[in-house]
């Protein structure tokens, strides 16, 4: 993953924060994918789902991609939407 600079990964208003995350769960390569595979790659070591961070990162990425990760947040919204 590439260094960059702080600001391309700054939250904003709540309406561009939940673009970004679009973006990201669609597979927008950029500093932000980057954020969210590294967080996740450590959640999963600490969570013992993955025995490294390098296997983590891969599933994590994975995740991404295969659109599984949208999948669950649009499920998600649906579910809390409904109650």
């Amino acid at each position: 993953m590439a260094r960059a600079p702080l600001e391309s990964i700054r939250g904003g208003s709540a309406a561009k924060n939940a673009a970004l995350i679009g973006r990201i769960l669609e597979d927008e390569a950029g500093p932000g994918r980057d954020i969210v595979v590294i967080n996740a790659a450590a959640a999963l070591v600490a969570a013992g789902v993955a025995d490294n961070f390098r296997e983590a990162a891969g599933l994590a990425s994975f995740v991404i991609s295969s659109g599984a990760a949208s999948e669950k947040l649009a499920k998600l919204a649906a579910f809390t939407s409904e109650n």
